[in-house]
């Protein structure tokens, strides 16, 4: 299991924090986490609603990249949330 950046601490756990994203893998699958090599990737990383992973496959001999982005909510009915997602989206191809 890989996590993207941490959420900030929260003073109780009523105040939740929307994003916080990461990746599971069925056991015998390891996953590294790949941080951002970047700017921009680092730009991505810190919305704290991506993570980037990598697994090793055939033995080791090739790696499958993994990427989780999570949208915005209630973007369909907010511009700005929108513009944020495209945004990020758009970061990520």
């Amino acid at each position: 299991m890989v996590w993207g950046m941490a959420q900030p601490k929260l003073r109780n756990p009523w105040n939740a924090v929307l994003g916080g994203v990461g990746i599971v893998a069925r056991p015998g699958v390891r996953l590294i986490t790949v941080h951002p090599a970047d700017g921009m990737e680092k730009r991505l990383w810190e919305t704290r609603r991506f993570v980037h992973a990598v697994a090793a496959i055939r033995d080791g001999k090739e790696v499958v990249h993994i990427l989780n982005v999570f949208g915005h909510t209630a973007s369909a009915s907010n511009a700005e949330e929108a513009a944020q997602k495209q945004k990020a989206l758009g970061r990520c191809f």
